[in-house]
């Protein structure tokens, strides 16, 4: 309500260069408070008096709009209805409830943001610098959520859209495509990457993190969209990427008791890079007449691995 009246009065003053003519005194000051009463109504119906300023958002906007829209509706008719002199300036029309809005939606968000700095502010100049790949949705929260957090401090953002770049996400620039990263990395004096990118495909990721990796940073990942926009905290489930997170499908779950079965008291060739790991696995499973050999044209040697749980190389094809 003290916002109304501000409103209104402030409103007159702009309109009559800041003196009131004394033909204009009780025309204003009885639709004052016509408005004072009309605007504490719709407050009240709005559930502006139930709010927390400090903990001011989007709903509470959507509030104060509905409430200034109430007041300005009702001046409207009161100025409509007029036909007295002198007339109500139509100019207020405009200058009250631009006046209203300007009051009660900046006292807010005033609000809010002293809530945040004090809470707040000593984190965002601590932490380790990190760079988030990413400039979408998932990227946005990202960085909301870590602005809260005394381990991590966003330097930098990257994205591949050439839309976003050049410009800022919560006071973050984005400087430009996943290629920049070790430019990036470098000028900022990070080492700590993270993947903001949970609906893209596959090959986006597994791209942005082999940049990463090859400039010497650690990369992190985060869930899933839907994970995201659940709720869940950021700072609880990111964890370090996976070779599953680039995959691009489920991985694959050896039936190893049937494999047993099948190759038992067999000689099985297997070839590719990975024989030596393939070689030291095989070594361990416990069947008690097992020959597997193994040869990778990479390494030109081949490896033989027997129930007694060793790998070894054939000199012969060294």
């Amino acid at each position: 309500m003290l916002a109304s009246a501000i409103a209104w009065g402030g409103g007159l003053l702009l309109n009559f260069d800041f003196a009131l003519p004394a033909a204009h005194a009780d025309k204003a000051l009885a639709t004052g408070i016509a408005l004072l009463l009309v605007h504490g109504i719709a407050c009240r119906l709005a559930g502006l008096y139930r709010g927390i300023w400090v903990f001011a958002s989007l709903p509470d906007l959507k509030r104060v709009m509905k409430a200034v829209g109430a007041s300005a509706f009702t001046l409207l008719v009161l100025t409509l209805l007029d036909r007295s002199t002198p007339p109500l300036p139509s100019s207020m029309i405009i200058l009250y409830p631009m006046l209203l809005l300007l009051i009660m939606g900046g006292s807010r968000a005033a609000g809010r943001m002293w809530k945040e700095y004090y809470t707040y502010g000593d984190l965002m100049a601590a932490g380790k610098p990190v760079v988030v790949v990413g400039a979408g949705t998932g990227g946005a929260m990202l960085v909301r959520e870590l602005e809260r957090s005394p381990d991590w401090r966003v330097v930098a953002l990257v994205d591949d859209d050439p839309a976003k770049w050049g410009r800022d996400l919560r006071g973050r620039p984005v400087v430009g495509s996943v290629a920049m990263l070790p430019r990036v990395l470098k000028d900022h004096k990070a080492q700590h990457v993270i993947l903001a990118m949970p609906s893209a495909a596959t090959k986006a990721l597994r791209h942005a993190a082999d940049i990463a990796i090859h400039a010497g940073a650690q990369v992190f990942t985060l869930p899933g969209l839907d994970d995201l926009m659940s709720g869940k905290v950021f700072i609880n489930t990111m964890r370090p990427v996976d070779i599953e997170d680039l995959l691009g499908r489920e991985p694959v779950k050896i039936d190893t008791p049937h494999i047993q079965a099948m190759i038992r008291g067999k000689t099985v060739l297997i070839t590719g890079a990975a024989a030596r790991s393939a070689a030291s696995s095989a070594a361990s499973w416990p069947v008690s007449t097992l020959r597997v050999s193994f040869w990778s044209r990479t390494a030109s040697s081949r490896f033989t691995a027997s129930s007694s749980g060793s790998a070894t190389i054939d000199p012969r094809l060294k």
